[in-house]
């Protein structure tokens, strides 16, 4: 009988360890990796969501400084009584979560951060018309116009984000939208009647145009 070469069964028992380490240890990296990538993806998610919840408070903002007018306007139509109206104080777009900017695509940061700045832009645009010709009425209605066009703007991107990006139940901004929509659908209506007597903020003129 043969005996066993015990240098061949040593050494072939070390390759064997050897490779189940090497299998063990990437197998181990392959894990802790998928790991760290779904621990990566779920802070992007919640960096998204926050992101979508502070353009629906925004919106939510709009919403309520649009009925705010509407009761200043009344007020002063009624009783002439501007009290109301000048308590309206100013809505910011501000992201309040500080979401971590870097995680995400630069196209769509692009995007979101740019609303701030055509937010202001816009209310710079409608204080050049009060102190150029516009009265009280006319700057208020340009007012509605700006808060309507952004606000609809933050519910369409806070539900792209929620639907698209992160797969989440819609936000409740529907009754929001509703608001907006009938705002700038109004002014769409007096804009086709009387094209030349119509004056709107310019983001909605270039919107009528398309």
């Amino acid at each position: 009988m043969t005996e066993p070469n015990w240098i061949v069964l040593i050494l072939s028992s070390a390759l064997i360890s050897a490779l189940v380490n090497a299998i063990w240890n990437a197998l181990s990296k392959y894990i802790d990796h998928k790991k760290e990538t779904r621990k990566h993806q779920q802070k992007i998610s919640h960096t998204y969501l926050a992101i979508a919840n502070d353009l629906e408070v925004f919106a939510k903002k709009c919403d309520a400084q649009l009925y705010d007018i509407y009761d200043g306007l009344r007020e002063r139509a009624e009783f002439h009584d501007e009290r109301k109206l000048d308590n309206i104080g100013t809505v910011e777009l501000d992201f309040s979560s500080n979401p971590d900017w870097q995680e995400l695509p630069i196209k769509f940061v692009a995007e979101i951060k740019s609303l701030p700045t055509f937010f202001n832009t816009a209310h710079e645009w409608i204080s050049s018309q009060w102190f150029a010709w516009a009265d009280t009425e006319e700057t208020f209605a340009f007012e509605e116009e700006r808060l309507a066009y952004y606000g609809l703007i933050a519910c369409k991107k806070a539900e792209n984000i929620r639907e698209k990006l992160i797969k989440v139940q819609k936000g409740n901004t529907e009754e929001f939208e509703n608001h907006f929509n009938e705002i700038i659908e109004k002014r769409r209506e007096q804009h086709i009647k009387n094209p030349d007597k119509s004056n709107l903020i310019p983001e909605l003129h270039n919107h009528f145009k398309k």
